[in-house]
């Protein structure tokens, strides 16, 4: 009988302080929120807020391979390419109305991750058609700060 399981198995997990350093020093070098280089990494924003806050008050101390891969494929380079890159405007202006709806000032949210006001407002008139991949991602991860705010009971001051 042939075994399908390998003789020596790839670790799932890794350590995750060379990855939270890796993380923290790309938003140091760029400016870019951090929240914003993990969801281009393709890590969820819990994930990314679980690596650079902890849980429980207690450092991450293991890292999904797959999430220390992505991490590892980020540079300053193509975070800069990310303001270049045009996408659809559609789902992120759907984004900022629906935290409107909830009661969050999406422009604050927005601004938080690095989305200038001017756009916040533009955005949220539905009128935008292609924007920077940087800034879907930073108003994406400003929906999902605003959810996990949102059960902490840590509510920006609603809309006007």
């Amino acid at each position: 009988m042939i075994s399908t399981q390998p003789s020596h198995s790839v670790p799932t997990w890794v350590d995750a302080a060379p990855f939270r350093a890796h993380l923290l020093q790309l938003h140091e070098i760029t400016g870019v929120p951090w929240q914003v280089i993990a969801l281009s990494a393709g890590l969820t924003v819990s994930l990314a807020t679980s690596l650079v806050e902890g849980r429980g008050g207690r450092p991450l101390r293991r890292l999904p391979r797959e999430a220390a891969y992505g991490l590892l494929g980020v540079t300053a380079q193509r975070l800069t390419k990310l303001d270049s890159t045009r996408v659809d405007a559609a789902p992120t202006c759907r984004r900022l109305t629906e935290l409107s709806r909830r009661g969050f000032d999406p422009a604050q949210l927005a601004l938080r991750m690095g989305v200038p006001l001017d756009v916040s407002a533009v955005l949220l008139t539905g009128t935008a058609h292609r924007i920077s991949a940087r800034w879907a991602l930073g108003v994406l991860a400003a929906h999902a700060t605003a959810d996990k705010e949102a059960v902490s009971g840590a509510r920006y001051a609603p809309a006007a």
